[in-house]
């Protein structure tokens, strides 16, 4: 057979292979999927070199990956990994969510044992071992962590994991992509995760997560309802719970969105803001008041006056009531303790509408906060 090196290579650009031979060198098998079987691989191997690490057995290496902000969820379907075993070996798989720095410094999303018989290119879907896939968020970090936990090669205290490196032949070169606090190595027995890229072997292990991909949904529009509007001042912060409605579909929170909140201790106007994660994307905010006046009544209404009460608001300073007319907001009274909780209004025309509102206040620190303004609309009567 002529090679496509020149004449040059071997005897004169050609080798001779005799039909008694068995074959050129160890056989290979590929067990292929098709290409759209995933839409994304998250991997750092990006080089052909064929090295491979020695580790022993019960000895971890795992890759940390990080989700792009592409307007899609990754959902975590397969994860792979090359080994250069050549006899029965098995392994402990774990999918680590919201890692902080190394690996296992997240959650435990999915855990599962495999196994090989041959060195090769692996790669084990979730489903087939009973795991349930793993949803990952927009710029979440997350870990697969791989730890062989036997082996039967000759050597059954050793195993061969496929990792890439920086090497130089003098008619190829090979340049490794990865990246330091990307890939690491524990060995059996510690308890110290180590950067594989900054170690005598720098490089990245050759761990791939593969995943399917959704396009996220707006949460513009979202139907969202609070379980009330107004809140009576507490001194604590005050934290409603929203239900948030897309197309129909009530969402979970920490799943589907998160949340945070803004203004939400003093009397005034709180804000609730949820945050889409996962398959949503964006955010939407709902107004909430603190400090409502509550049980308000006239309680006498006559020609020329009214009278008027309202429950007490313990944790408030007192009470403001005003009148609204032609020119302007007119400030009747001031009560300024919380356990005054009535109001007379004198010397008014018979027959006439009347606006009155009236506002809980608190002082704290020389400043003072305002709750809503509770509106009364009434008639006096008439002569």
């Amino acid at each position: 057979m002529q090679n496509s090196w020149g004449t040059g290579v071997h005897d004169n650009g050609y080798v001779y292979v005799s039909y008694f031979d068995w074959s050129f060198q160890n056989a290979i098998a590929l067990d292929m999927q098709p290409a759209d079987t995933y839409d994304y691989n998250f991997h750092y191997d990006g080089n052909a070199v064929p090295s491979d690490a020695s580790l022993k057995v019960k000895s971890d290496f795992a890759n940390v990956f990080t989700v792009p902000d592409d307007n899609y969820r990754h959902t975590v379907e397969a994860v792979g990994f090359t080994t250069w075993n050549e006899s029965f070996t098995k392994y402990n798989v774990k999918v680590y969510r919201n890692v902080k720095s190394t690996p296992t410094t997240g959650k435990v999303a999915a855990n599962f044992n495999v196994a090989t018989d041959n060195a090769g290119n692996y790669t084990f879907n979730l489903s087939d071992y009973g795991v349930s896939p793993v949803h990952l968020n927009t710029g979440e970090k997350f870990a697969v962590v791989v730890r062989a936990t036997s082996t039967g090669s000759l050597d059954k205290k050793r195993f061969y994991i496929g990792y890439e490196t920086d090497d130089n032949y003098s008619w190829i070169r090979f340049d490794s992509t990865g990246k330091t606090k990307t890939s690491y190595f524990k060995k059996a027995g510690t308890k110290k995760w180590k950067n594989l890229y900054s170690s005598d072997r720098a490089g990245s292990f050759r761990i791939k997560a593969l995943t399917t991909t959704e396009s996220r949904i707006s949460l513009a529009g979202a139907e969202v309802s609070l379980p009330k509007d107004e809140y009576a001042y507490t001194g604590k912060a005050i934290k409603p719970s929203p239900v948030v409605i897309v197309n129909g579909n009530e969402l979970v929170k920490n799943e589907d969105y998160t949340l945070t909140y803004s203004n939400n201790k003093n009397p005034g106007t709180g804000t609730v803001t949820i945050k889409g994660i996962g398959l949503y994307k964006g955010e939407v905010s709902e107004m909430f008041m603190i400090g409502s006046i509550t049980g308000f009544e006239f309680t006498e209404i006559g020609d020329t006056y009214l009278k008027m009460k309202w429950n007490k608001q313990a944790k408030m300073t007192g009470y403001k009531i005003y009148l609204d007319t032609e020119y302007g907001r007119e400030l009747l009274k001031t009560n300024s303790k919380a356990k005054q909780v009535t109001y007379t209004a004198k010397n008014l025309e018979p027959d006439t509408e009347y606006r009155f509102v009236i506002v809980a206040y608190k002082k704290i620190k020389k400043k003072t906060y305002y709750g809503p303004e509770n509106i009364a609309i009434v008639y006096t009567n008439p002569w």
